[in-house]
């Protein structure tokens, strides 16, 4: 399968990214080679096991700010591990208050029994990379019970998107419910969220969704391709890194067709997102993409 993106053609294996843990697609994971004004970091590892819950955390170094970031689910392709949050958290930038990006997984059918685990990504930004302005800004959902729901939450008038976050919560802890939809629109102006209920789940819960608002960046601009499958990639232009990642199915319900992973590469060019099956509609994977600082 290929995807063509404005001129830039990227050839996408389903099979491959289905089959391995991203990391291994990417040479020199543990590593980024932007300027240090704008940088992606890999946190760690969780422990590859069966137990679900999962959270796995990615912390901004010392003198950055959090602009945005990802989270992967690596689950042998078995389709059962789920994304319940993705999340960035604004509270450094100086020790002992770090910014860090916040992923939750956890199984969508306790039954599964594979062992799998889960890794967070942040990218951060300082000096001439970090946006003018920026933000962190919240909105949610009330606390009922639903099968589904959709939120988003809208800049200041003469701010924009440079990306956004997810999360469902019910008393404080990350419940059956799986995300669906975390992107920003295609104006930058609103952050788009939606989550599912798995396994017919029928207690209460809340969805919120997260936005880091910022001055329009220069020359910014938003590469997204939509696809009929369960994974897919967008690059960003040469000169130009990603500043924010997204992924989803429709704005509306998609049945039980949940986000696995949502990966950006440590050159901080590509954005992979990857679904538990193939969403009703289709799939967006997106990339906010600015020039290189």
């Amino acid at each position: 399968m290929k995807i063509k993106i404005t001129g830039w053609l990227i050839a996408v294996s389903v099979a491959t990214f289905a089959a391995q843990a991203v990391p291994q697609l990417f040479v020199g994971d543990s590593a980024s080679a932007v300027p240090p004004s704008l940088q992606r970091i890999a946190g760690p590892s969780t422990a590859t096991n069966q137990d679900s819950p999962k959270n796995a955390v990615a912390y901004c170094p010392s003198g950055t700010r959090l602009v945005g970031g990802g989270g992967w689910a690596s689950d042998q392709g078995s389709g059962k591990v789920m994304l319940t949050g993705v999340e960035p958290i604004r509270q450094g930038p100086n020790p002992p208050k770090l910014d860090y990006y916040d992923v939750w997984a956890r199984k969508t059918d306790p039954a599964f029994s594979g062992a799998w685990s889960l890794q967070a990504y942040a990218i951060c930004a300082a000096g001439k990379g970090l946006p003018a302005n920026s933000g962190m800004y919240q909105h949610s959902t009330d606390d009922q019970p639903a099968a589904f729901k959709s939120l988003s939450y809208r800049c200041a008038a003469e701010q924009r998107i440079v990306s956004a976050g997810t999360t469902t919560v019910y008393t404080g802890e990350h419940v059956p419910v799986g995300v669906q939809l975390v992107r920003a629109s295609g104006p930058l102006d609103i952050t788009r969220s939606t989550a599912h209920t798995a396994r017919g789940f029928g207690g209460n819960w809340k969805l919120t969704t997260t936005a880091i608002c910022a001055d329009p960046i220069p020359g910014v601009q938003v590469v997204s391709e939509v696809v009929n499958t369960a994974t897919a990639a967008v690059t960003c232009p040469a000169g130009t890194s990603v500043y924010g990642a997204g992924v989803g199915g429709s704005l509306t319900d998609s049945g039980e067709a949940f986000v696995r992973g949502l990966y950006v590469s440590p050159d901080l060019r590509t954005v992979l997102g990857a679904f538990t099956v193939t969403p009703v509609g289709g799939m967006v994977v997106q990339a906010v993409c600015a020039p290189t600082p």
